[in-house]
Parts: structure tokens; C-alpha cells; sequence
């Protein structure tokens, strides 16, 4: 891996003095990467220095543990790790790594979240280090086939729809023909059966037809107008549409708007201008606005960070941008919300211009933004 995991959970749990030994030697090895490690073992278990016994059930513990911990390892059997986790389980986009291991360190086993929780990973970085066998089973790891899970994260793209994703993957493995329609530069080496197209208007599909679509597509877009297009709902067709995040939305609003309100206009005015919501990596506005409710509750809830500047480096912004002022007067600038959304000057560009109702303003600015594919 060659860098450092600081902040990542680690728990380990085992039932025999064989696995409480190989916990240790796993917690060694994964402290090097700076994870913050902590080994359990099983009520009535064999324990010592550094190791806990759990004072609940297995499953209740493994409930805990699949809210707190990025990665899980189960040394024993893999049906106890299966019938441990079963009823946590909700996706593989939030599920954590789950590891198991036999207490003899012969077999490191990939159980859950190989891709995005870098389970595979891990298993075959822990195998290596003790000179044991990886179990891998994933079918794009086998066959050496690009991950549509790995490329989207790395590339930091939203993944719209698993079960398009999971039918495009499918097709991957099976060699069949695969069109991406993307509007930004592409760099790395593509697949062999990838067939790149440029989407005709960022805006419209009009021409779409044009374009060979074909069985299995993936639109890599900020836009959403392409989903009106029937050739992308044909039945026959796969799309799987992955966002990348790529908008800066500048904002300001009245005192005391609430999130519902925020939210709404917010979503309304993205929606009417065709750029998906998924497509914000982030919110910027006024320092004045820094302690407003609605709009921290907004990015919260969103999972956004949020960026305050002062009216000094909002003035430093120069370009189309329109001015009010009434907002002069009351912010010391004329304009807020399309100088937020800008700003550093010179790294984006004005997608969305000024929005304002309801005592809520908004615009958007996008960055240059590429696609690789490693």
C-alpha cells in the first residue's frame, strides 16, 4: 500500500490461543500502516496483555463493531464470521472490510466488501506478511478486469445505481463491448472492449443516436438531462451513470432559513438546470454565514464540507458576476454566491449563474476535471 491508514478501525476477535497469536502478529502489521487496532477474543476465550475478552454475545459485539470499524477479522471458521455478520449487512458502499482468517495462518480470506472496503486488499497485504495463502473471489480480481467500484472511487465518481453497476461489471467479465460517454479529457490505458464516445450537447441527448450506443453504456456526466434520452431507456440497454464530483455550490440566504427551505431551492434550481445534486463536492459561502443553521444541517446531511471566506477574498474575484446592493449593504459585497462558488479565481468556471427566491441564493462553478483509468 506504501502509506499511512491514521484514523482507520481495526477489530480483530479469536477463539483459540492459536488465533490469539495470530492476532497479535496481525495487529503488528497493521499498526505500520497507523491503523488503530484493537484485538478481542470470545467469552470464556484464552486472553492476555493487549488482547480483551468480550463481555456480550458474539453477535451483539459484531453489531458494535460493524458501526465503528473500517475493517473486521474473524480468526475461525468462516461460518462464524458469515452467521456473525448476516444481519448487519446493508451495502457494499458502507458495509466494512470483513476478513477471515484460520487460527493456523494458512488461509487469509476476502468475505465482504472486497472493492470499496479494500477487503481484497488488505487480505492479500496481511497473507503476504505472514506467508499465507489470499483467498480472492472476486470475479474482476481473477480475470484481471477493471473494477467498476475500484475506477468510480478512484475517480471520484457517484455511483447512481449498484444494480446497473453490478450489469455492467458482468459485462466487463464476459468481454462484451462496453460504450462510455464522457465530455472530459480520459487518460490511462482503456480496457480493450471500452469504446469512448463524446456525449453531442452537455445538455441534451438530441443527437444521441449518433453516437452508437449500445447494449451495456456508461455516462460519465455532472448532467442529468441524458436520462430523458429512450435510448438509454430502452430495456434492452444497461446505463450506469457515475457523477463526478466535480461542482462548487456558492450560497447565501436570509437570516434563519431553515434546512427544509435551503434544501428544497437548493435541489429545485440543480434539478431545472439539469446538473445532479451528486455532482456538489462541496459549499462555499460568506464567513458572516459561518454559524447559519439551515445551511450547516444542509451540507451535514449531505456530507459536504463547507467553505467560508471573508469579503476580501470574495472581492478578489473578478469576472461575470452579478451584483446587488442590497447584499453590498448588508455583506459588504455585491455579490456572494457566484464569488463563493468561484472562488480561488482562475480553477472554475460559472456553470450555474446567480439563483435567488425565497431569500435563498445560490450558483454553481465547476472545476477542470479529467477521468483515468489507471
Amino acid at each position: 500500500m506504501g502509506k499511512s491508514y491514521k484514523g482507520l478501525n481495526v477489530s480483530i476477535i479469536s477463539f483459540t490461543k492459536y488465533g490469539v497469536s495470530l492476532s497479535l502478529e496481525f495487529k503488528d502489521i497493521l499498526m505500520k500502516y497507523n491503523c488503530n487496532v484493537k484485538v478481542y477474543t470470545g467469552k470464556g476465550s484464552i486472553s492476555c496483555t493487549g488482547v480483551e475478552n468480550i463481555n456480550c454475545s458474539l453477535r451483539e459485539w459484531t453489531g458494535i463493531h460493524f458501526k465503528e470499524a473500517g475493517i473486521i477479522i474473524f480468526i475461525g471458521a468462516c461460518g462464524i464470521a458469515v452467521r456473525s455478520i448476516a444481519p448487519f449487512i446493508k451495502s457494499k458502499c458502507i458495509d466494512p472490510a470483513v476478513i477471515v482468517a484460520d487460527d493456523m495462518g494458512i488461509n487469509v480470506i476476502s468475505l465482504l466488501s472486497g472493492h470499496l472496503g479494500k477487503a481484497n486488499e488488505w487480505t492479500s497485504i496481511l497473507a503476504s506478511a505472514i506467508n499465507a495463502n489470499a483467498v480472492i473471489t472476486t470475479s474482476s480480481d481473477i480475470h484481471n478486469k477493471i473494477a467498476i467500484d475500484l475506477f468510480a472511487e478512484r475517480n471520484n465518481l457517484y455511483i447512481e445505481n449498484m444494480e446497473a453497476a453490478r450489469r455492467i461489471q458482468a459485462a466487463v467479465i464476459e468481454e462484451k463491448p462496453v460504450t462510455v460517454f464522457c465530455d472530459a479529457e480520459i487518460t490511462g490505458k482503456i480496457p480493450d472492449n471500452f469504446y469512448i464516445r463524446k456525449m453531442p450537447d452537455k445538455h441534451s441527448c438530441d443527437n444521441i443516436d449518433k453516437c452508437n450506443a449500445g447494449n451495456y453504456n456508461i455516462i460519465i456526466s455532472p448532467f442529468i438531462s441524458f436520462k430523458e434520452c429512450h435510448i438509454f431507456n430502452n430495456k434492452e440497454n444497461i446505463t450506469l451513470y457515475l457523477i463526478p464530483k466535480v461542482v462548487t455550490l456558492g450560497t447565501g440566504c436570509r437570516k434563519s432559513k431553515t434546512y427544509s427551505e435551503i434544501n428544497s431551492f437548493i435541489r429545485e434550481a440543480l434539478n431545472n438546470a439539469g446538473i445532479s445534486i451528486h455532482s456538489v463536492s462541496g459549499l462555499a459561502t460568506i464567513d458572516i454565514k459561518k454559524n447559519e443553521p439551515g445551511i450547516l444541517q444542509f451540507a451535514e446531511k449531505e456530507h459536504l464540507p463547507v467553505s467560508f471566506y471573508s469579503v476580501e477574498e470574495l472581492e478578489t474575484v473578478t469576472g461575470s458576476t452579478s451584483y446587488s446592493g442590497f447584499v453590498k449593504e448588508i455583506t459588504g459585497t455585491g455579490n456572494v454566491c457566484e464569488r463563493a462558488a468561484l472562488f480561488p479565481q482562475g480553477e472554475k468556471e460559472l456553470l450555474l449563474e446567480k439563483q435567488a427566491g425565497n431569500g435563498i441564493t445560490i450558483a454553481a462553478a465547476i472545476r477542470k476535471w479529467s477521468v483515468d483509468f489507471g
